[in-house]
């Protein structure tokens, strides 16, 4: 092998633990899916130690617990390093490298000790060498696999590096404990997400909505622990111009990401702003159709958005009625079940919804009666035909007139 093929060889391996590392943070469902690839029973949560003990020839998994062991031990080094910089830059103290790196040589040697020794060996090497705080990490590594141990190697041990490095006494807990809480909330990277989020939202004009749905940030990172505004708003605003698009990344929130509350919230506003945007009875009637791939959410509207369904397919049934007498009776169902539909939406928990429903319903309620009053005029002049069949026994004289004789008028009638 020539140096510069190694060279190239080398460079993809490091490419593919740096993308690895990516997946981790930003993509565990992607992760997850890449796994399965490797082995259909292989999961995120599994040490790959473990793994390729009980497989020894699948050689994607030898590739993968390779990856996961350098990412366990380089990583940390480097965050820490990072850190250490931007201390003595920012603060113009010095930095005690040597307590940080007595603790990263500790959870080194432990993870030579557990890739290429005994599981339990490593892991009583490392809680004597980290410290009862390290004994997370070690059962996590033990039972976490790839997920918990290089997330738990590099937030928990950067946190308990960098903390002994620059604080010390009481200052200690507290510093740790909001480096834990930042770290397991993500806020490093929520801060970015959520300019970039505003920024997005701010600068995308009217027709572009659908275009810039491919970076909203749930596309980078699927796991977003804190609420990142203006999502379920541009997803709305999407739909308008494209509806496959929107419902395409409805779809990948829900199933690849963590952001299943915005999905709902989303899919709820389309179906609000559609049912809002009715101008006719025919769009009235049309909604059963544009809606079939939304699920019934009577939770989270109250039962608002089933009974507004419910009602459309009613109006969708009055308009292939046979006849304007009845289409007319039918509607007046319908502007029944509006007005108590109006009176209910004071019992709706959301007020955003309840406004939005109330807003929807007063609109309907005009479309739907200005339509009945016309079948109403139309009804005058062809009213159904009333029944003239007259049951009981045949040959009774006082009831038996008109069964025999006397019909001129009712062929006359049905001539008419």
């Amino acid at each position: 092998m020539t140096p510069a093929s190694r060279l190239k060889k080398l460079s993809n391996y490091i490419f593919e633990c740096a993308h690895l590392l990516y997946w981790i943070y930003f993509q565990p469902y992607t992760l997850k899916k890449w796994l399965q690839q490797i082995d259909p029973d292989l999961q995120p949560n599994d040490n790959p130690y473990l793994e390729l003990k009980k497989n020894p020839h699948n050689r994607g998994l030898q590739r993968y617990a390779g990856q996961v062991f350098w990412l366990t031990i380089i990583t940390p080094q480097l965050a820490v390093f990072i850190v250490g910089v931007i201390y003595f830059v920012t603060t113009k103290e010095s930095f005690d490298w040597l307590d940080s790196e007595t603790f990263l040589l500790g959870w080194a040697i432990g993870q030579i000790i557990l890739r290429f020794g005994s599981v339990i060996w490593g892991s009583k090497f490392q809680f004597w060498a980290l410290g009862v705080l390290i004994l997370f990490i070690i059962v996590s590594q033990f039972l976490g696999g790839v997920a918990s141990g290089v997330a738990s190697g590099v937030t928990s041990g950067v946190a308990f590096g960098i903390t002994l490095g620059v604080t010390s006494g009481a200052a200690f807990g507290v510093t740790f404990g909001v480096t834990f809480i930042f770290g397991v909330l993500r806020v490093y990277f929520w801060l970015p997400e959520l300019l970039w989020m505003g920024w997005l939202f701010l600068s995308t004009s009217k027709g572009r909505f659908a275009r810039n749905l491919k970076y909203l940030p749930p596309y980078y990172d699927q796991i977003i622990h804190l609420p990142l505004p203006f999502i379920s708003t541009m997803i709305v605003k999407a739909y308008r111009e494209n509806p496959a698009v929107a419902r395409k990344t409805i779809n990948y929130l829900i199933n690849s990401t963590n952001q299943k509350q915005v999905a709902t919230k989303a899919t709820i506003n389309i179906a609000l702003d559609i049912l809002a945007r009715c101008a006719t009875i025919n769009a009235i009637a049309a909604i059963p159709e544009q809606l079939a791939w939304i699920p019934s959410y009577s939770t989270e509207t109250n039962n608002v958005l089933p009974q507004l369904l419910d009602i459309s397919r009613t109006v969708q049934s009055a308009e292939m009625a046979t006849s304007p007498y009845r289409k007319s009776e039918i509607l007046k169902q319908t502007v029944n079940s509006l007005t108590q539909l109006q009176t209910s939406l004071a019992l709706v928990k959301n007020p955003a919804v309840a406004n939005v429903a109330g807003n929807i319903v007063q609109s309907w309620l005009g479309i739907l009666e200005t339509a009945q009053d016309i079948l109403k005029d139309q009804s005058r002049y062809a009213q159904e035909i009333p029944q003239v069949y007259i049951a009981g026994a045949s040959l009774e004289p006082e009831t038996a007139k008109n069964r025999f004789k006397g019909r001129q008028d009712l062929f006359r009638e049905i001539e008419n």
